[in-house]
C-alpha cells in the first residue's frame, strides 16, 4: 500500500483490516452522518443524553457490516440499540463494535508501535526528499523511539509516513453493526444510545416593578452546552428536570443508562414551542422545533414567559441559635434580607413545574436603565409550591441585636433576654419579619409584641417600622435541649 493510501482511507472514514480477520470477509457499508433523516436528544440534568439517530441504509441479503459514522464520542456501547423504523427488509443484529479511538497523531503513532514506518527528511542543499524504512519501537509521553539501520533513535528528524492505516482506527467515532438481512433494499433504522458531552440548565430573568408594584416579569431559558466534538443539526430537543437513580458502574469513557415513561400534562405559561410532560417523578420539557447544536457551543432556547407574576417583597431579619445558649452581649449590625415570595399557581400567573436554576433579578432606575439587584437559586418547584428568593440586604433597614441578660439554669436549660432594634431609613413605613432560630424546646417568657410560631424551633414577630423611625422588640426566652 502506498504512503498516501492511509491518508485517503482516513478521509473516507474507512478502517484497514487484517486480510485474515473475520471482518475482511464481510462487506462494509458506510452510513455517514449526512444520511440522517432525523435526530432526537433527551438531555438530563446530570449530563446524560439519550440520542435517537434515524438514518436511511441500504441492505444486501445476508451478513454485512454497517459503519455508522459521526456518532457521539462519549457513546456508551452497552446502551446502543439498532432497530428498524418504517417499512423494508427485516434484519437481525449479530454484533456491534464501537470504535472511539479516532484518527489523530497520538493514536496513529501508538497503533503503529512494533510495525514499520518511513522516515522522510529533506536535503537542505538540494531540497530533495529522502526516505528510509524504520521500525517504530515506542510512541509514548510525546516522544517517538525508532530503530533504523541497527541503531535506536529518539525523536528522529523529519516526518513519519505510514505504509498503511493501522487497523481499528477511524476518522471519527463509529459504531459498526454486523447485520443478517432477510432481503435487499433500502429502509430507515433508528440507532439509540446514551452518551455524555451534552448538559443543560435552566436560567431565569425576573424584572421587578418600581417600589410598590406587585407583579414581576419572569422569563425562563433552557441553556444547552455541547462540550463534545459531535454536531447535532436540526435536532428535536427534550430536557429533563430531575436526576434518576443509577446503579454504580466501573469508570468508563461513556455515560450511564436509565428507563423512562411519559404522561402528557398542560403548561399554561410555557413558550409556544415548548411542551411540558411528567416522566415518573421527573418533568420533561419538549422543544417543538428543530434546534442546531454545534460542537463546543452553548445555546439558549426560550422556556417560558410569564409577564405578570404576583409576588410579595419581604424584609426578613434572622438570628442564629448560638445567641440563646451562650453569653454574647451586643452583636454587629446587619441589614434586613430582601426576599421575594411567589406562589407557583395559575392565580399568581404561573402554575407549572419549574426546573431548578438561577434566577437573576433586575429593576429599572429613574432613567429607565436596567440595574442588577441580585440572584438566588431556584430549586425544582412543583405546581402549588412557594418560591422564595433572597436577593441581598436592604441597607436602609439595619437591625441591631443586644443580649441584655443571660442565665444558665441547669446543664440543659438556658434563659436569656434580648433587645432587637429595627431602624427604617426609607421615606415610607415598612414591615420587617424577625425570625429567631432558637432551636430546641423553647418558651417565650416575656415579650413586648406578640409572636407566632414559624416552625418548631423558630418564633416569629412582624414589626411595623414607621418611615424614618425605629421599632424596638424585647423578649425573654427559655431554651431546653
Amino acid at each position: 500500500m502506498k504512503p498516501y493510501t492511509a491518508a485517503l482511507l482516513c478521509g473516507l472514514g474507512l478502517a484497514a483490516v487484517h486480510p485474515g480477520s473475520a471482518e475482511a470477509q464481510v462487506p462494509e457499508t458506510s452510513v455517514p452522518a449526512q444520511d440522517r433523516t432525523g435526530v432526537e436528544l433527551t438531555v438530563y440534568g446530570d449530563g446524560t443524553t439519550l440520542v435517537k439517530d434515524r438514518r436511511r441504509i441500504s441492505l444486501q441479503r445476508g451478513v454485512g457490516l454497517l459503519a455508522f459514522q459521526g456518532v457521539s464520542g462519549a457513546l456508551q456501547p452497552e446502551t446502543a440499540l439498532l432497530r428498524p423504523a418504517g417499512e423494508g427488509p427485516a434484519f437481525r443484529v449479530v454484533e456491534q463494535v464501537y470504535d472511539f479511538h479516532t484518527l489523530g497523531r497520538d493514536t496513529l503513532l501508538r497503533s503503529a508501535e512494533g510495525g514499520n514506518v518511513i522516515l522522510v527528511t529533506t536535503n537542505p542543499a538540494t531540497g530533495e526528499e529522502q526516505r528510509q524504512e524504520a521500525r517504530l519501537i515506542s510512541a509514548r509521553n510525546g516522544s517517538v523511539v525508532v530503530e533504523v539501520d541497527g541503531r535506536v533513535e529518539v525523536d528522529p528528524p523529519g516526518r513519519i509516513q505510514f505504509p498503511a492505516l493501522p487497523p481499528g482506527l477511524r476518522a471519527e467515532p463509529t459504531l459498526s453493526a454486523r447485520l443478517d438481512a432477510e432481503g435487499s433494499g433500502e429502509r430507515e433504522v433508528e440507532l439509540s444510545y446514551l452518551a455524555g458531552g451534552l448538559s443543560w440548565r435552566a436560567d431565569y430573568v425576573a424584572e421587578l416593578p418600581a417600589e410598590g408594584g406587585d407583579r414581576l416579569d419572569l422569563r425562563g431559558w433552557v441553556t444547552v452546552t455541547n462540550d463534545s466534538d459531535t454536531a447535532f443539526p436540526e435536532a428535536r430537543l427534550k430536557v429533563v428536570a430531575g436526576e434518576p437513580r443509577r446503579v454504580s458502574q466501573p469508570p468508563q469513557p461513556q455515560m450511564r443508562t436509565m428507563m423512562m415513561k411519559s404522561l402528557e400534562m398542560a403548561a399554561p405559561a410555557m413558550a409556544q414551542d415548548v411542551a411540558e410532560q411528567a416522566i415518573g417523578g421527573y418533568h420533561l420539557y419538549d422543544i417543538d422545533r428543530p434546534v442546531d447544536i454545534a460542537p463546543r457551543q452553548t445555546k439558549q432556547i426560550e422556556l417560558l414567559g410569564a409577564p405578570t407574576v404576583a409576588f410579595e417583597r419581604q424584609l426578613i431579619a434572622q438570628a442564629q441559635p448560638y445567641l440563646f445558649r451562650s453569653r454574647v452581649g451586643e452583636l454587629p449590625e446587619e441589614a434586613a434580607e430582601i426576599v421575594l415570595s411567589v406562589k407557583n399557581d395559575e392565580e399568581s400567573g404561573l402554575g407549572m413545574p419549574l426546573p431548578g436554576g438561577v434566577v437573576r433579578a433586575y429593576q429599572r432606575d429613574a432613567s429607565g436603565a436596567m440595574q442588577f439587584l441580585g440572584e438566588d437559586r431556584l430549586n425544582h418547584t412543583a405546581t402549588g409550591q412557594e418560591i422564595r428568593l433572597t436577593l441581598g440586604r436592604d441597607m436602609d433597614v439595619p437591625v441591631r441585636r443586644r443580649q441584655t441578660e443571660f442565665q444558665r439554669v441547669s446543664d440543659n436549660v438556658w434563659e436569656s433576654s434580648h433587645e432587637v432594634r429595627v431602624i427604617n431609613g426609607k421615606g415610607q413605613p415598612v414591615t420587617v419579619i424577625l425570625r429567631e432560630h432558637v432551636g430546641g424546646d423553647w418558651e417565650i417568657l416575656q415579650e413586648s409584641a406578640e409572636h407566632t410560631r414559624f416552625d418548631a424551633t423558630t418564633p416569629e414577630w412582624q414589626l411595623q417600622v414607621p418611615a424614618g423611625g425605629e421599632t424596638v422588640l424585647t423578649y425573654r426566652v427559655r431554651v431546653r435541649m
